[in-house]
């Protein structure tokens, strides 16, 4: 038997038509960041078959794109490399005029992130395990972040010295102007040093974790499936292939339907479906197979097999606001083989306990073209948002692309962080330490306009190169890239403003980070709003399981990349046959 929507896809194709990709152990959808962990680890069997089918490029080792490879991230800016995601970011009933980052490239997110390598805090984890989450406490995730990681800067029991990931940090001889800048600041208000982020949990001045070695990104793609991984007869990777459809009778799937890159159709059957798209498309995957809100899939024509309410809700991400500046060449890192990111500050707002909410990076370039060399920035983060939103379907059909309403700022508390977070990055900004830069930070969108501009054609090099040299050889030229962007108040301007005032342009300016979690929530099957228990097997069916950041009940303090690093090295080893 098959679902309603592979049967749409497959109409008019006769068998014969059908490529038939045999049968394995586990299909898993998604190339992504758990899904390359997933291959490797569960191919290790060598009496274990395994598919991995992305819809995305290959990075095939050895002929890895510069920009890929780049510890700039200039990947990110690579329309090639992305899903196009309709996003609206503040309220359900907003229209869908943005993209969500969302990776469409084998190593997912981890190909095209910043490298920022972050577990979060234990309470985080603990508050999944209250949560219904048994077996995912501070405890129990430790092996597996040990596990991941080969850190090349601390050798104690919190750390692992020999896993595929290596994790540095860029010494502080290293930090440029502005990032020493901000430590000096810090320094000054009693804030402590904190070298080792992931097992240091106070809040002060930190080093960040980077998921880079000797100038090279360190992707889930580059660690996980290396040449030898390749060889292993029982591993097939399909790339350039798009899962269309799930294979299955509603009570149970067995496997899945796949167009290919020349359009044929395809299918593959298993003896359990593994779904790594990502807390973006892993929800619209299940509910074009009818699991899901039943209300919401009768609407949109789609029989219901499995009501799970939770599917597609409760999703989650960092919010993220900006202060930019120009500045001038003596301020400017110099340095081409290091990524922008050295330091940030992390924080607690104070209200409730000690816990960090609060983090702000210091961005000592805002890409890698002419231009962005001579922005530097602060970027803060939301580390603990309360406001979720949800994955909403426009129609059964798979080439219409499900949207993100991601429902920034929704709850009183995001709202008042965001007041304080940009009360704080604009005192930081006009701080003595930050007035020697001699720049002037002013808050900015990043908005569809910039990243275009990001993008990396021969266009926006000549017209990045044009800008920066208008800025530095006429500096009465700032007013006109400020409005060019466009840019708002001033970091003085910030700081005569009250809350009220504060909180409008918070929500005019915020803007989602590319740490989509939560849409097929962890938790007791008792729970009306787990799609997935603790093994991440979906609730009130057979052979479908999910392994990637959607199965977060909520948001670890820090970006997504290592704790989905963790759930898939964690659920590989709970499906591996004993033995």
């Amino acid at each position: 038997m098959e679902s309603a929507e592979g049967a749409k896809v497959m109409q008019g194709c006769r068998a014969s038509d059908v490529v038939d990709l045999g049968h394995y152990d586990y299909v898993i959808v998604g190339g992504g960041t758990s899904g390359c962990v997933l291959a490797s680890r569960l191919s290790e069997d060598d009496g274990c078959r395994v598919l991995l089918v992305e819809a995305g490029d290959d990075i095939v080792p050895g002929q890895e794109p510069a920009d890929i490879m780049s510890v700039h991230a200039d990947s990110a800016f690579n329309p090639r490399y992305r899903w196009r995601v309709p996003a609206s970011y503040l309220g359900e009933n907003a229209t869908a005029t943005e993209l969500a980052h969302q990776a469409r490239v084998l190593g997912g997110g981890s190909s095209l992130m910043g490298m920022l390598s972050l577990r979060g805090v234990p309470d985080d984890y603990d508050l999944w395990e209250k949560g219904g989450a048994t077996g995912w406490g501070w405890e129990d995730v430790l092996p597996w972040f040990r596990r991941l990681e080969c850190d090349l800067d601390f050798d104690d029991a919190l750390h692992g010295k020999t896993g595929p990931v290596r994790i540095r940090r860029n010494p502080r001889s290293d930090w440029p102007p502005l990032s020493n800048a901000m430590a000096a600041y810090a320094a000054g208000r009693g804030l402590p040093y904190v070298a080792d982020m992931n097992a240091d949990f106070r809040s002060g001045v930190a080093a960040l974790p980077l998921a880079h070695a000797f100038a090279r990104r360190q992707s889930s793609s580059i660690c996980y499936l290396d040449a030898a991984v390749r060889r292993r007869l029982n591993l097939r990777i399909l790339t350039r292939a798009e899962v269309v459809g799930l294979v299955g009778d509603g009570a149970s799937f067995n496997g899945v339907d796949i167009k290919l890159e020349n359009n044929d159709m395809a299918r593959a059957f298993a003896g359990e479906v593994v779904l790594c798209a990502g807390a973006l498309l892993t929800p619209a995957i299940l509910m074009r197979a009818g699991i899901g809100p039943g209300e919401q899939l009768h609407a949109k024509g789609i029989p219901v097999v499995n009501d799970l309410r939770g599917v597609g809700r409760n999703l989650q991400n960092h919010p993220m606001l900006f202060l930019t500046a120009f500045l001038p060449r003596h301020a400017r890192e110099q340095q081409t083989t290091i990524s922008a990111v050295h330091s940030c500050i992390r924080y607690s707002s104070g209200e409730s306990d000690n816990a960090p909410d609060l983090y702000v990076l210091a961005l000592n370039r805002t890409a890698n073209h002419p231009l962005g060399r001579a922005l530097g920035a602060l970027q803060s983060y939301l580390l603990k948002p309360s406001s979720r939103g949800k994955i909403t379907l426009r129609g059964p059909d798979p080439a219409l692309p499900a949207i993100a309403e991601f429902d920034l700022l929704s709850h009183p508390e995001d709202r008042r962080l965001a007041v304080r977070s940009l009360r704080d990055m604009a005192t930081l900004a006009e701080s003595s330490e930050l007035r020697q830069l001699n720049a002037e930070f002013f808050a900015v969108k990043f908005s569809a306009r910039l990243r275009r501009l990001n993008e990396p054609t021969l266009a926006n090099r000549s017209l990045s190169r044009a800008t920066r040299y208008l800025y530095d050889a006429f500096p009465a030229a700032r007013r006109l890239l400020k409005r060019a962007m466009p840019g708002g108040p001033t970091a003085a301007e910030l700081l005569s403003m009250n809350d009220e005032a504060l909180q409008a342009l918070a929500l005019e300016y915020v803007a989602p980070s590319g740490h989509h979690a939560g849409t097929c929530r962890m938790g007791d099957l008792s729970d009306p709003g787990t799609v997935v228990g603790p093994d991440g097997k979906v609730k009130g069916v057979t052979g479908l399981r999910v392994a990637d950041a959607s199965i977060m009940p909520s948001l670890p303090r820090g970006n997504t990349n290592l704790p989905t690093l963790m759930i898939g090295e964690k659920l590989a080893a709970a499906m591996r046959r004993p033995g």
